[in-house]
Parts: structure tokens; sequence; C-alpha cells
């Protein structure tokens, strides 16, 4: 394995952490305080100092067939008034072993190594699925939450349902909280 080709000199990569299960994001606490989703196991993995906690911060059920999973992170330090972190997650939620509930944008609260106060942010459409989920997510400088959903494998997008007649669905764009 001769790693990754870098055609910029001042540039370097190094291994952090090797053994996560289909990681899909990540997000800095810190300069080496990472968290690693786990898009399968629908978990939020704590690595710090290259070594990860024993437990991860969060273990939710996800639906994981094709690109259904746990797909996004941001984070959110509070400012002067609160010392809170804020960790936003984009997941396609299901109960254990059925069909998904919906793409999801959460805000949970950092609290001693666990991820509380879950509020839910977005219900978005994850059907008909399975393909097409997106997921990416980030905090703007205006401080907007900004997240992308595709078209969860077959809706039309925005400016198609509405040609055709149709109501927008909040699939196949990018959405601002």
């Amino acid at each position: 394995d001769e790693g990754p080709i870098i055609n910029d000199s001042n540039l370097k990569t190094e291994v952090v952490f090797e053994g996560l299960e289909s990681p899909t994001s990540i997000a800095f606490l810190g300069p080496n305080d990472i968290l690693v989703l786990e898009k399968d196991k629908g978990t939020v993995q704590r690595i710090v100092n290259g070594k990860i906690l024993e437990e991860p911060l969060l273990d939710i059920n996800v639906a994981n067939d094709a690109t259904r999973g746990m797909l996004g992170i941001a984070v959110s330090k509070g400012g002067e008034e609160t010392n809170s972190t804020y960790i936003y997650l984009y997941f396609t939620q299901a109960p254990l072993g059925e069909f998904p509930m919906g793409n999801r944008v959460y805000k949970y609260e950092l609290v001693n190594n666990k991820l509380v106060n879950p509020k839910v942010l977005l219900n978005l459409p994850a059907v008909p699925g399975p393909s097409h989920n997106g997921g990416a997510i980030m905090i703007g400088s205006d401080n907007n939450i900004y997240t992308i959903i595709g078209d969860v494998g077959g809706h039309r997008n925005q400016a198609q349902n509405q040609e055709s007649g149709g109501e927008p669905d909040g699939t196949s764009g990018m959405l601002r909280i």
C-alpha cells in the first residue's frame, strides 16, 4: 500500500487510527480530538491522541443499506455565555432491523463523553431509497446549519416536481436550518 498521491510538498499524510468499520465523516473537537461516524453501525466514536474511547459517544439504530446510515456530522462550540459543545448529526433513523423512518438531522449536546439531549431539527424522506441519501452537514460562517439530501433513490428534484404539478418534497437540494 503506497498511500495517497500528494502533489504539494508542503503536505503530508499520517495514519491517525485504524480499525473503524465503514467510517463516513469526521469532525474535530480539537487538534488531536476527532469524532468519527461509523455508517453501518450507527455509532459516533471519539479518538483522542490516536486512541479510541472504550464506548462510543452515541450508538443508535440506523438503516444502513446502500447509502443509508450514520452519514454527516458538524460541531459547534458555545460562546462566552456557555461552555456547551453541540454535535449535529445526519442519519437514516430506523427501529432495529426495520424499514427506515426517515433521514434526520439531530442536535445533541456533548456531556461526559456522551451525546445527550437529542432534538430533531429536520425530518426528511428516506424512501424509495436506499440510494442517494446525501448526508453532508456543516455550519456556515453565518451560524446556520447546511445539509444536503439526494433524491433518495427516485424522487425528482424540486424544480421537476413543480414543473409536473407536484409539490417540493425537500429532496435533491441543499437545506439551511
